[in-house]
This record gives C-alpha cells, structure tokens and sequence, in this order.
C-alpha cells in the first residue's frame, strides 16, 4: 500500500508527511483547515462558507483569496490530488490522507507488530484560532461528540498497561484523562491504583476522598460500588475506621517507588490468567525460579491489582519445619478467608469439618457442631468437600486467589487436598498460585507430582529467568537513587556482573557495598588480598537459604563445589578436580547435580554459578588453611604450562598466587593481567585488581601499579580521578614513570572539556620532551598519541607536522602489540590533519584489521574505529560510517568510557542526519552522556546540541530548536578556541535559517565571518563556510571579501571531504553562473550530489544552497 500522510487531530493536531516527518505551516489557519476538510469529508464545502469561517473578520473577496493561498499551500504538502476542487467546492480526496479519528472511532486503539498504539488526547488539544469564533464552536461541539470514544480508549490503554504491570503509564494515562474529565472515575480509579502499587496508600485515599465530595457537590451523585469497596480495602490498613466491616486489607509493597523492572511479559501472563479467572476460565499458574529472582515481588504485584478489582486474597508461606504437620499450608489458606463476611453462608457442617484441621475456624465460630471422626482418605476427601464448599460460598460475590509461597516446603496432606481441589474448581473465579525453587522440586516427592500433573489441571508454568545485563543495570540505577547512592562505573558494573540477574540479590550486594564498601562481598572475593574478609549480617541469611539446598548434597559433590567455588570461570576446566583427588566421573557427576539443585547454570561459556553471591558462600565455607592450599595447587598446575590446559589470564595466576600467600610471585602476573584485561576491553576488572593489591606493594612496583591503575581509570573516561590519583603518585620510580605521569596529566586535561583545554595545550612543550628524551619507546608513543589529538583539537598542523617527523625516530621494533596500535592512531590522526588522507586511510585499516584478529577492544582500538568511521564519512559513504561508528560505540560502552560514547554519538548523530534518519538522530544525540558535569563540554557538546536542533528542525519543531540553541548560548559562555567558536556560529546559522529566522542566520554568519577576519578555522567546516559567505556574498554583503574568500576555498578543494566540495562548489555559483569555469563547476557539482544521500540534498535544498 502506498504510504500516505497522516493527520494526528487527537491531541496537538500535527500533519506528518508519508516518511513520518512533521509537515510545518507558517499559520495554524492552514493546519485548522486541513482538520476540517479532513473531519467534515463527507460532503464538498463551498468556498464561500469556508471563507466565512477561517476569515470572518475581512472582506468576502479578501476571505476567498486567502482560501485560494492557503488550498494552494495545502496542494504540494498532500501530493497530487489531494484536494478535489472547483470553482465553487472544496473537498479533499477520499483515500489521500489518514485520520487518526479513523483509528479512534473503529476501535484500533492498541496498535499491532506494524502500527504503533494510537496517540491518545483531546480533540485539538490547546489549537486555537483567536479571530474565528465559529471554528471555536465547531472543535468544541466534535470535542463533545467525540470525548466518549476519547474515554474509552483512555482506559482500554489503561487495561493494556495493568497487563504489562505498567504503572507510571497508568498514571499518566489518568492525568490525561482528568485533564479532559476531572469527575471520571476510571481515571481516579487508574490513579489510585498508580499510587498504591508505589506504596503510597493514603495519598490513593486522600486523592479519592476530594474526588468523592467534588462529585457530590457538583453532581450530587456518589461512587460505584466497586470504587467504593476498592477505597475500604485501603482504609483497612488503618488510616480510618471504614463503614463496611472486616473488609481485608489490600496487599501492597511498603517500600515506597520500589523500581519494577524488566518483568512485564511475566506479568501479562500473570495478569491474563487472572483475567481468564474474572471469566470463569481456569488461570492456576506455577510460578518457578532461583532464590531471589523476583517469584514473590511480581505476584504480591498480582495479588494487589487482583485485591484491587474486589479479590481476596489468601496467602500461605510454607516452611521446612513444617513439613510433617498434616494440612498446614491448608490451614493457613482458611485462615487467611475467614475474615469475610461472606464465610458466613458455608453449610455449618463443611465449617465443622474445616474446624477439625483448622482451630481458628471453631474460634470464630464456636456454636458449629461437632464433625463426626474420620480418618485416612476419608478426611482428606472431607476436607477438601468443607473447603470447596468455603471456596464455593465466597466466589458467589467475588473472586479468590490463593497464593502457597514455597510450596516445596508444603505437607504431603496440603498438596493433595491442593491437586483434588484444582480439579474440582474448574469454571470457578478461583485461582491457585503456587511458588517453589524447582531445585527444591525433590524428584518423587508430593511437590515434583503435582508439577508433573499441571498439563492434566490446566496449571499454567511461569519460570522467572535472569535479568538481562540491561535489566539490572536499569534497577541498580533506581536502588542506587531511591537510597542516595553514588556509584563509580566499575562498582555498578562489578555489584551487576556478581548479581547474575537476581534482583534479591543485587539489592543484597548494594546494601553489603554500602555499608562495607570495598569490603563487601561482591568486590573481596576476587581481590588481591591474602583473605576473604567476613560477610556482614543480612548475607549470612543468604547462606542460611544455600545451607538448606545443599543439605541432601553427598560429600562428593560438596568437594566438587568448593573446589569450584575457587576456580570461579574456570570450573569448566574438569582436570583441575584431580587436585583434590576427584575422577572425571565424580566430577561431571557433581557438577551436574549443583546445575540439578541451580547453584550453577549452563549458559554459552559453559556452567557458572548463577551468581557470586552463592559463589561467595561457598567459598567462605571452606576451611581458611584448605582455601590457602588450594589456590597455592591451582597456582602451580597454571604455572606449568600444560598445553592441554587452557591459557590462563596473569589476574588469574596472581589472584592464585595472592591468596596462597605467595605475594612476591604474583606481582609480575599482576601486571601482565591488568594489561591484558585493559586491552581485551575490561579495564574494570584491571582497576579492581590493582586497587585492591596496592596496599601491600612497595617502591618501583607500587610506582608501576600505581600508573596502571591511573591508566585503567582513562580507558573507562574518568579523567577527573585519573588526574586526583597523579597528585596522589608516589615520588619514587625511575624517570620513564615520571615522564608517563606527565603524559596521563595531558591526556586527563584534554579530555575534561573546554575549561581544561588551554592547561592541555601548556603541556605540550613537556610531552614533546618526553618524545624526544624517555628511554622507554611506548611512553614516547604514548605522549605523541596526546599531542596528536590537542593538535587536532586545535587544527593545529604546524604541530603536526613537527609531530610526524618526530614520530618516524621511533623503533617500532621495540613495542608491543599494544603500542604498535597506539603508534598507528598517531600516524593515522596527524596524516588526516595534514591533509594526507589515503595515507591516513592506510594506517587505520591496516590496524583496525590487525586488531579485530586479535580481539583487542581497549581505548585505542574504539579511537581507531573512529577513525575510520570519520573517513567513511569523509567520502560521503554515511552509512559505512555509521557502522564503523556503532562498532566503537559498542566497544566504548564496554568500556564504560562516557568521554568516547559522547563524542562517538555525536559523530553518529551526524551521519545519522545526513542520512535523513531524524528521529534516531534525536534519539541518539539526545541519550549522550554529559561526562563533563556542570563545565562546558566543547566542541562535543556543541556537535550534540547541533545534532538535536536539526532533527527538531528538519521534524518542524521550531520551538524545541529555538530551545536548545539558546540553552548551548547560555553554557557556551566561556572562551572557546575560535575554531570552535566559527563551527557553532556557523551551524547556529544553518538552524536559525532551517527555522525560519533568515535575520537571526545572517547575523550568526557574520559572526563566523568576523571571527576569522573571513578566513575558515578549521577545514572539516569548509562547507558551511563557503555556502554563508556565497549566500552573504549573493545577498550584497562584503561581495569582493566572498569571491577572494570562495577562490582561496577552491584551489585546495580536492582535500576536502564529498559535502564539504559540493557545498564549495555551489557557493562559488552563488557568484557566478555564467561563465565557462562556471558550466564545468555545475557539472562537477552534479556528480558529486549524486554521490550524496537524498536527505544530505533535500537540506541543501532547504538552506537555499543548491543553485
């Protein structure tokens, strides 16, 4: 189907064009008039009446020429035949345009895998014409017409969003709908339900008590029985005495805002059986999962939404001690009904018979006769009958949900009555929801049957997975907030990695880290030091829960775990168990019951455990002397060298070494380790290593650990620590320590934003030093690398060159692998400054092959792909850019390097614009971090802020665009390098003129103008340079300065990238078309604009370049 444009009238009425792109009108009457031939499409309107209508306040044949503009502005933006019109009528064409009223009024409200849920508003939401009464009175009478269908699709996305346990959603939804109704109970009803799953119940009640006596007042009419029972289910929790008696409370998490993440399918499966119950259809659900994963959260979410629609609710948790009483966990659910008032018509015998097995029946009510003596199945079978026959009396009012926690632990005799009970009830509002640890599940046992059996009773298996990586980071991030919490990046993702997805136990983790920060569990486990450390109060408990799992384990097994316990990633490596004289048998036979009992999972590396937590306890566990003895065997068998053996990591090794008290020996591996780890992208794991191992170094090596670890700092971007920590080095150390402390000082001021750049640039002389005077080869790359790039910051090739020449002295011999990459960026950034870019393009393909092979992922490896990515562009080839630049993206990220993820976001939001891509150009430019806090972030900041101006101008929102550019003015404040000053200048004109200001743009250009003296700062702004001074050249100003200053441009326009040499081109047309060198430059510009994007064109177009 041909795509068509699209009305959006629910709301702030927008035209979109067929791409999706807001289409702009420079008066609201043109957009109101589309809205109306739109809505009113049935029949033609004569053109007298719509005069009359938009133009009331001039004369008719003034009204009819301003119809025939407007319908001649309307033509071109709903393509050919769009509007059918006359002499005397306008219609628009049936078929030509969609209507988002359309979607409304046929119910596709919900959206599809192709269509989007439908934007839900007011009709013409805040659309006014001020000089048109009549246009007024007609919105207001479609607003009536329409608000109840508006309504119900309010709340039908409002049911959508309880499916997906959605609730801030929900809670938006309800302002929405307050904003066009404030007395609609839906929308109070949505709102209270918002509050109380945030846990705040009396706001819920308070906002229902000022709803209540508003709608008494003005309608002089009360809430819905439902509403009503919903609100006394909160007042039970005490706020006040509620009119209607021994209504149970409503269940809800008392921890205020607690984040509920990552869970929204499991919940709308949850949430659909209820549903099928509310239908008397079966929606019993088993609910399986690990400890700590999220079994209880996300069904007391359940049991509160349910309680919320008029259930009650009985929950029962089962314990191991009580596993031998008969019928507990049956006992317990009575219990939990007999509050309501509707036990009251169960037949007196059924309560006997529950009184037998459950005493809080005869005390409440102690005239029941006495049951008759039974035993065996009989009393089983009875009890079952006198439960249902409870069960029965309650759901002929409402609902029931019973929830057995742990039902692994449940009484043989409770989950009989349990299964005969499921398949009594079907067609019933009853729901049963069993929780368990399917480790728990003892094969056999009354539990594993009832499993086996949930296919024959229609129990539906919900098992709770992990979190995924993006999950946790997400909840961490809301724990971290709601508790006043700041996290370095390597401790978020340390406390991430060790949680293993378990919401529990990351919450465990964080509040072990609060209180015993680099003591806590997660991190001292696998740190440099000599012993574990003691595990605080609330992690004891954890071990408490692993005790009772592995209590059935045979001794073998438990060999098998410890030993595993300290191997950690290596436990995959099954010859190690003969250390502890374990056969291949023995092991493979253990390591698959610990998968059996879930303390490991297989994943794609292999089994691991499901997180370090257990990890922690286990290894705790094992007697100090025997961990030492161990690690000390483990050490040796790495240190052989077994080819049969996989290669070992040096933290690995010295981490072995360490802990078996052999400190001297691990020193060496320590730093080949934290190399490594910083090379293959994980500068985290290098960082808490060395942290942890500084403590009980001395002199040289502590000078040597201590810049890695400085180094480690910088690969993830945390320049302003990396510079605390070098006032902090140790003075001693031989001089090539020295100088590399000078080199990390440069490199940390240069990439701390604009404030620090001028510190940056007085350091060169030394870093120039350090290149011709340090015996250490890799430290002279190292501090070529960092003048390269605040010589590129600054476009400064007279230092480029100088740079060049000092570079080719360097014995590439002599480096490593790691040095060799970094000596290759160097190359590669001061050849493109000097205007060599097929050399540049050589050296980075070169070592950008040479690194993929190699695995290698550090800070050098993401620059390079940068690198090559900013060639790509160069050449017009924006797609293959933005592939080069979504690889570094991702290896930035890995490395939690905010710096590099900015700059590179802001290089992909560019080619993402270019690629007429706006949307995602927003989206990207707007979700960069801001690593430079409060201080101006520079050229980056800037390219960011230009990314998300031209996205809202090219999508026609010019307000938004106005919005950013005055907020960078506001920030830009302090004193730029002039490059950078003409480059913001220069886009400023481009937004301003892209929005309609053409006065604003000229002045902004001027201002670029004036900052050179009419000279181009920095060549990668050679386009929007000469396109201004053409544009202001054609316009009459400075005309001679122009045509010297375009001529300058194009005897040097080859070096140029592909936009940058047509903008040049067009701008010397601007200037002259008539002449021969005039023909052969158009003919030029042809072929290159076809080498460029349509989108890259259509802007040129806009900004009035092309000629």
């Amino acid at each position: 189907m041909e795509a068509r444009p699209y009305l959006r009238c629910l709301g702030q009425p927008t035209l979109l064009s067929p791409l999706g792109e807001p289409i702009r009108f420079r008066t609201k009457k043109h957009l109101a008039l589309v809205v109306y031939l739109a809505v009113e499409a049935r029949q033609p309107h004569r053109r007298d009446r719509l005069a009359e209508l938009f133009w009331p306040n001039v004369p008719t044949p003034e009204a009819r020429h301003s119809l025939a503009t407007a319908l001649s502005i309307l033509r071109p933006r709903l393509g050919p035949g769009g509007i059918d019109s006359s002499r005397d009528h306008v219609r628009l064409t049936p078929g030509r345009l969609d209507l988002d009223l359309d979607r409304l009024l046929s119910g596709e409200i919900l959206g599809n895998a192709v269509e989007k849920p439908l934007e839900i508003g007011g009709f013409l939401e805040g659309f006014e014409i001020a000089d048109s009464g009549e246009f007024t009175l007609w919105k207001d009478r479609e607003q009536a017409r329409l608000l109840p269908k508006i309504m119900s699709a309010f709340t039908l996305l409002i049911d959508n969003c309880r499916r997906h346990g959605d609730t801030r959603q929900i809670d938006y939804l309800a302002g929405r709908m307050l904003l066009l109704d404030e007395l609609c109970e839906d929308a109070i009803r949505a709102r209270m339900e918002s509050l109380t799953f945030a846990g705040d119940r009396l706001a819920a009640l308070r906002i229902y008590e000022d709803w209540r006596d508003k709608l008494a007042h003005e309608l002089h009419a009360a809430p819905s029985e439902q509403l009503e029972s919903m609100a006394a289910s909160l007042r039970a929790r005490g706020w006040e005495r509620t009119p209607l008696s021994e209504i149970p409370a409503t269940p809800f998490d008392q921890r205020r805002g607690r984040a509920f993440i990552g869970r929204a399918s499991e919940y709308r499966i949850l949430y659909e059986a209820w549903e099928n119950v509310r239908n008397h259809r079966p929606g019993h659900i088993m609910v399986l999962g690990d400890s700590g994963i999220g079994k209880t959260t996300i069904v007391d979410r359940l049991t509160t939404a349910a309680s919320l629609e008029g259930a009650v609710i009985s929950r029962v948790q089962c314990y191991d001690l009580e596993k031998d009483i008969p019928y507990a966990a049956v006992a317990g659910l009575v219990s939990g009904l007999l509050s309501r008032p509707e036990v009251m018509g169960t037949p007196p015998e059924a309560l006997a018979g529950l009184a037998r097995s459950v005493p809080q029946v005869r005390q409440k009510f102690p005239s029941l006769p006495e049951a008759r003596e039974v035993q065996g199945e009989t009393a089983r079978i009875e009890l079952t009958e006198s439960f249902q026959q409870l069960l029965e009396a309650l759901t002929e009012e409402i609902a029931v949900v019973l929830v057995v926690d742990d039902f692994h632990f449940a009484d043989d005799a409770s989950l009989a009555v349990l299964h005969l009970l499921v398949r009594r009830v079907s067609g019933q509002p009853i729901m049963v929801i069993l929780i368990a640890r399917p480790g728990e599940l003892a094969p056999g046992g009354q539990a594993a049957r009832l499993r086996e059996a949930n296919s024959r009773l229609e129990i539906r298996e919900l098992e709770l997975l992990p979190l995924s990586e993006e999950g946790s980071s997400e909840l961490i991030t809301c724990l971290a907030a709601a508790g006043g919490v700041e996290l370095t990046p390597s401790v978020r993702r340390m406390l991430v990695e060790a949680a293993g997805g378990f919401p529990m136990v990351l919450e465990l983790l964080l509040q072990d880290w609060r209180t015993h920060g680099d003591k806590a569990l997660s991190l001292a486990l696998e740190a440099m030091t000599t012993e574990l450390g003691s595990g605080p109060a609330h992690i004891a408990a954890y071990r408490q829960l692993l005790n009772s799992i592995l209590k059935t384990v045979d001794p073998v097994t438990r060999n098998v775990l410890q030993l595993a316990s300290l191997l950690g990633r290596r436990l995959n490596d099954l010859g190690m168990y003969g250390l502890v004289n374990l056969s291949l048998g023995q092991t493979m036979s253990g390591l698959a019951q610990l998968a059996e009992l879930r303390v490991l999972r297989d994943d794609a590396r292999g089994l691991e455990f499901i997180n370090e937590l257990i990890r922690a306890q286990v290894y705790a566990s094992v007697p100090s002397s025997v961990r030492k003895a161990l690690h000390g065997a483990v050490a040796d068998r790495l240190l052989a060298n077994d080819p049969l053996m996989p290669l070992a990591s040096g933290l690995e090794v010295a981490w072995h070494c360490v802990r078996a008290g052999r400190q001297s020996e691990a020193v060496p591996h320590l730093m080949r380790g934290a190399k490594q780890a910083m090379r293959q992208g994980a500068p985290h794991v290098a960082e808490r290593a060395l942290e942890s191992a500084l403590p009980s170094l001395e002199g040289i090596e502590r000078s040597e650990a201590y810049l890695l670890l400085i180094e480690s700092l910088q690969e993830q971007g945390r320049w302003r620590e990396s510079l605390d920590r070098l006032a902090l080095m140790p003075t001693e150390g031989q001089r090539d320590a020295l100088c590399m402390s000078v080199v990390l000082d440069a490199s940390a001021r240069m990439n701390l934003g604009a404030a620090f750049s001028a510190e940056a640039r007085e350091r060169i002389p030394d870093l120039l030093a350090v290149i011709c005077e340090s015996s250490s080869e890799s430290v002279r790359v190292r501090a070529a690398r960092v003048v390269a790039y605040i010589a590129l910051h600054d476009w400064n090739k007279q230092v480029a060159q100088q740079l060049l020449e000092l570079i080719n002295t360097v014995n590439a011999d002599a480096l490593d692998e790691d040095a060799k990459g970094e000596l290759a960026l160097t190359r590669g950034l001061l050849l493109y400054l000097a205007g060599n870019t097929s050399a540049s393009r050589g050296e980075v393909d070169s070592m950008t092959s040479d690194l993929q092979r190699r695995g290698t992922a550090n800070l050098v490896a993401v620059q390079l792909f940068v690198g090559l990515g900013t060639l790509q562009a160069r050449q017009g080839s924006y797609e293959l850019a933005v592939g080069d630049y979504q690889q570094a993206l991702k290896m930035a990220i890995r490395l939690g390097n905010d710096t590099m993820i900015a700059t590179i976001m802001g290089n992909l939001s560019v080619c993402l614009g270019r690629l007429g891509f706006y949307e995602e150009q927003l989206k990207v430019s707007s979700s960069a971090p801001q690593p430079w806090g409060v201080e101006f972030g520079g050229f980056i900041e800037i390219q960011l802020a230009y990314c998300q101006a031209l996205a809202h101008a090219m999508r026609g929102s010019w307000e938004k665009t106005a919005s950013v550019i005055q907020k960078l003015d506001e920030r830009a404040c302090i004193t730029l390098p002039l490059w950078v000053a003409q480059a913001w200048a220069l886009w400023k004109a481009d937004l301003l003129l892209l929005s309609g200001n053409k006065v604003g743009a000229y002045e902004s250009a001027d201002r670029a103008m004036q900052l050179g003296d009419f000279r181009l700062l920095s060549p990668g702004f050679a386009g929007p340079f000469a396109r201004w001074v053409g544009q202001m050249g054609r316009a009459g100003h400075c005309l001679a300065e122009a045509a010297v200053c375009i001529e300058r441009l194009l005897e040097d326009v080859e070096q140029y990238d592909a936009l940058d040499h047509g903008e040049i081109l067009c701008s010397s047309l601007m200037l002259d078309t008539r002449s021969e060198i005039a023909a052969r430059r158009g003919a030029r510009l042809a072929e290159i604009l076809l080498q460029l994007p349509p989108a890259t064109i259509d802007q040129l177009r806009r900004l009035e370049a092309l000629p």
